[in-house]
């Protein structure tokens, strides 16, 4: 029997993967390649620890192909003509995938129409998702604009979630063809100096995956609404970048969760899932809007007077403002190309409200940071935040730092990790060490504006400044609006 290609692309890993079980199904020997288009005109490179990521994921799955006597193919160049080389040097005759939803050259159904014209089979899967976008909508047919409602409706027809196959006996193809080291690819070669900060507190691949998801079953699902809150606590499941390369499957998730310890009516757990179908929510707009990472999509924000301040935004990207709990984000984010979401919001706030700095410079510097980073989920959060989505925070809910620090660190435990040079403050003056004592900064260690910053902007005058562009923003909309009801029928 001729073997079957399939491509690997965000799905990596050998279970609950609905293509692979269609090889099974055929009991057909499978080869598994995976393809880098370094020439692609796609302008969403990842950021280096989400390439580290990648390349850890991929050499992961190279070595349990490997444990089956076959291996990956690694090649890089176009998705169509390297498809096409690699199934006529292996006599494939047919190639399976996984649906892709972000920015792409080539979509999923050109390829498909392509190499059906060369004689080649190609099935696309749904995958990564709990439903395909489209499959959602409002009772009049139209796409949700509001994530509580597009929740609810999710929920209602959970019985469209489709059932992955579980882990299936695949015919693994020895495979005798050329194919390269990604250790060699200059796309994964900058990643190397991150292998001590990352790899001492990530491990990519399948097997890490599922592992890390039933520690979080195990120890913190149950406490969930609380402790997902505080970001001192390592009570969160961090299976956000798992998710991110398919090393896990959401549906899996959904499917255990939905039956963890026999309850349907555990509020922590219904608390978890929610995030999951924020992602879905995500894809969603990205699915119907897909101006989604460039443009507002609340389009009276398109000339908010918006200020580009190279300095602040070099002090937030380096966790220097002088506020202890946002510059303790910004330096987790350095550290390990991760953050709680909870100073996710928080930092995110601070920039585009505080700092007025456009919400397009943090998205950006996100998606060059986070090992996570996710095309809709990172530009819908960042929307959210800055008031201009769809379905997002009032652009007057301002985030104070502060406040926010108090409340979901007050021991300040998220400070000294990652403020060692206010580890030595107590409680009461960790989250404002400008109104600490001058004796008690000098016995500390604490000399602001030398070993820490002064505050970059007050916060009061920041607030002001935030409401003032908006207000300014609502009267301009509205002088619109009156010159077109006055201006001539036509």
């Amino acid at each position: 029997m001729k073997p079957v290609l399939v491509w690997f692309n965000n799905d990596l890993r050998l279970t609950n993967h609905p293509a692979l079980a269609a090889v099974a199904d055929l009991e057909a020997p499978m080869i598994g390649c995976y393809i880098l288009d370094d020439g692609s005109k796609n302008s969403w490179k990842p950021g280096a620890p989400a390439r580290w990521w990648l390349l850890k994921s991929l050499l992961t799955l190279d070595q349990q192909f490997r444990e089956e006597g076959s291996l990956l193919v690694f090649r890089r160049g176009s998705i169509l003509a390297t498809l096409k080389d690699i199934a006529n040097e292996t006599n494939a005759r047919s190639i399976f995938w996984s649906k892709r939803y972000d920015f792409f050259d080539q979509g999923d159904d050109f390829l498909q129409t392509s190499l059906k014209e060369s004689g080649i089979h190609a099935q696309v899967f749904e995958n990564g998702l709990l439903y395909e976008p489209g499959k959602i909508l409002s009772q009049s047919g139209q796409p949700f604009k509001r994530f509580t409602p597009f929740y609810r409706a999710c929920i209602k027809n959970r019985s469209l979630i489709r059932t992955d196959a579980p882990k299936v006996s695949l015919k693994f193809s020895a495979v005798s063809i050329r194919t390269e080291s990604p250790l060699e690819w200059n796309f994964f070669r900058e990643t190397n100096s991150l292998d001590q900060s990352l790899g001492n507190y990530w491990k990519p691949g399948e097997f890490n995956a599922l592992e890390e998801f039933h520690i979080f079953c195990r120890d913190h699902a149950n406490n969930y609404i609380k402790s997902r809150e505080e970001p001192g606590l390592n009570a969160t499941s961090k299976l956000s970048p798992h998710i991110n390369f398919g090393e896990i499957s959401v549906v899996d998730i959904w499917t255990q969760i939905q039956g963890f310890n026999g309850r349907q009516d555990n509020d922590d757990l219904e608390a978890y899932l929610r995030q999951l179908f924020w992602r879905e929510f995500s894809y969603h707009l990205l699915y119907y809007w897909n101006s989604l990472p460039y443009a507002p999509l609340n389009a009276s924000f398109e000339n908010f007077p918006w200020i580009i301040n190279d300095d602040y935004l070099a002090a937030w990207k380096n966790g220097e403002t002088g506020y202890p709990f946002v510059d303790a984000g910004m330096r987790q984010l350095r550290s390990i190309g991760w953050m709680h979401n909870r100073a996710r919001m928080v930092t995110a706030s601070f920039l585009v409200k505080q700092l007025l700095v456009p919400w397009q410079e943090g998205q950006a510097w996100f998606w060059e940071s986070l090992v996570d980073a996710n095309i809709a989920n990172n530009a819908a959060s960042w929307q959210w935040v800055a008031g201009c989505g769809v379905d997002a925070a009032p652009y007057f809910r301002i985030f104070n730092p502060v406040l926010q620090g108090k409340r979901f660190d007050s021991n300040g435990a998220y400070i000294r990790a990652w403020v060692p040079e206010l580890r030595e403050l107590p409680e009461q003056w960790i989250h404002q060490p400008w109104c600490a004592p001058d004796a008690l900064m000098r016995s500390a260690g604490i000399r602001l504006g030398h070993n820490y910053p002064n505050p970059i902007i007050d916060l009061d005058d920041g607030r002001r400044q935030a409401l003032a562009a908006w207000e300014k923003l609502k009267k301009s909309n509205s002088k619109k609006l009156v010159k077109r009801a006055k201006g001539p029928k036509i």
